[in-house]
């Protein structure tokens, strides 16, 4: 069985071994929305090898909860079957700089998907090494070769670390490069057939049906639902954010970025509605997971068990055999793509029944935001109009008292200026008895002298 992100060449691994066509993704979108069955004949020794290829659960089609609903459904059955898995691959890009996001949250899900148990079982490929070598600048030293080799094995290094591989290392589980060629597909997936004994038991089949736990309850569903958790926290804090940010737009009259940051948390609610309706689907049982396949999810896991019996029976010694096997293993891929419609169709049925009454209530809450939005729209209208009219009134009480001191203002001014005049009105005539007490030789100067100081009196009375 092999896992890994999206564009991890999960789907490329197979292509190099199985004699069937498999669709290769080259892009960022998935190939692998299903799980796909295929096969190829191990020429060394005989048997025939089913290969499992696994959507990632960063697929860009289906949710995480939808992806682990079809593993769980299909391990659970092929364990009720007897059937068991001769190991598990995972597959990094050795191109990623780091191991952080999806891809740090898909190999957390493939951890407890598997449990301690099956980690001597499981090989750790790293894949891309052809692109990484090709990334790099021309190299035209001995030196600048060595750098370049060193990037892919520090980033080896790196993977060994206890939270990314370093745990899976030491219980068993195996590290090594997949170049890209099918010599070296074909030594790993011999390196698990040839471990032999009675295959693995992950933990999720064990959960599921040994001890009959709901999906939710298994160690991986623990898991997701812990990330819806965290989701919804980042969703209320965010949804928090949009509706201050509303709140400062309305304040502001800002009529655009109000549209705008309300389009942006009515999109963050649509998407939190689907959110919740996958963290409901995770409390299912193995039963309810298996009645609506209708039966014949079953029906396929028992043609794999058939098909395995009679390899173990001896056929592959018998070439006459290899068509007809080819010829079931192509009617039971068809059957499975059929059943995985019908899976998808009913869990439809049942997103959209649960999204609609999501919806509902969401609603309900949106047209009351609203409600309370157009209230505090109206409110602070009604602050505005009210102080229009407040610094109307003020500047009115200000003209009034600008006013009132320009006509105390000119009062006093007129009682100065009347009060001077009046001194100088009684001052002139008493000037001028003195002027005529002069003695007489000396009245005609005096009488000159005496003129400008009449004038000056006569000016500042006049004033």
């Amino acid at each position: 069985m092999l896992m890994g992100v999206t564009g991890a060449g999960k789907s490329t691994f197979i292509s190099l071994l199985a004699e069937q066509p498999v669709q290769v993704g080259h892009s960022l979108q998935s190939c692998t929305v299903d799980i796909g069955i295929y096969s190829f004949v191990d020429r060394d020794s005989g048997r025939t090898v089913y290969l499992v290829d696994t959507p990632g659960f960063d697929d860009t089609a289906r949710s995480d909860t939808e992806i682990l609903r079809d593993t769980a459904l299909f391990l659970a059955m092929l364990y009720r079957r007897r059937v068991r898995l001769a190991g598990l691959v995972y597959l990094h890009r050795i191109t990623d700089p780091r191991m952080q996001g999806t891809t740090l949250k898909s190999l957390d899900l493939f951890k407890k998907l598997c449990g301690p148990r099956a980690l001597p079982a499981v090989v750790l490929a790293t894949t891309m090494w052809p692109a990484l070598e090709a990334a790099a600048p021309r190299r035209t030293s001995d030196r600048d070769r060595e750098l370049a080799a060193g990037v892919g094995q520090q980033r080896e290094s790196d993977l060994l670390k206890a939270k990314f591989w370093g745990e899976m290392v030491k219980g068993g589980s195996r590290m090594v490069r997949h170049d890209g060629t099918a010599v070296s597909a074909h030594a790993i997936v011999r390196s698990l057939v040839g471990i032999g004994g009675g295959g693995v038991v992950l933990d999720i089949q064990v959960q599921l049906v040994d001890e009959e736990r709901t999906l939710d309850a298994t160690a991986v569903g623990q898991l997701v639902q812990r990330e819806m958790a965290e989701a919804r926290w980042r969703f209320e804090a965010d949804r928090g954010e949009y509706v201050a940010g509303m709140e400062q737009a309305l304040a502001d009259s800002d009529a655009a970025t109000f549209r705008e940051l309300r389009a942006e948390k009515e999109a963050l609610e649509a998407h939190e509605v689907r959110r919740a309706a996958d963290a409901k689907n995770l409390a299912v049982s193995l039963r309810q997971l298996a009645l609506e396949s209708s039966g014949r999810y079953q029906a396929i896991e028992s043609g794999v068990q058939q098909q395995q019996q009679f390899q173990f029976q001896g056929f592959d010694e018998e070439q006459g055999d290899a068509p007809s096997l080819s010829g079931e293993l192509l009617a039971m891929q068809s059957q499975a793509l059929r059943v995985q419609r019908e899976l998808r169709e009913s869990f439809a049925r049942r997103q959209d029944a649960d999204t609609r009454n999501l919806l509902h209530s969401y609603q309900v809450e949106i047209e009351a935001e609203k409600e309370r939005a157009r209230a505090t729209e109206n409110a602070m209208a009604l602050r505005m109009e009210q102080a229009r009219r407040e610094q109307r009134q003020t500047a009115r009480s200000m003209r009034q008292i600008q006013r009132q001191r320009a006509r105390s203002h000119n009062a006093v001014t007129s009682t100065i200026y009347r009060t001077i005049n009046e001194t100088f009105t009684a001052f002139v005539p008493a000037a001028g008895v003195r002027d005529a007490q002069v003695p007489a030789g000396n009245g005609d100067r005096n009488a000159r002298s005496s003129r400008p100081d009449d004038a000056r009196y006569r000016q500042s009375g006049s004033q």
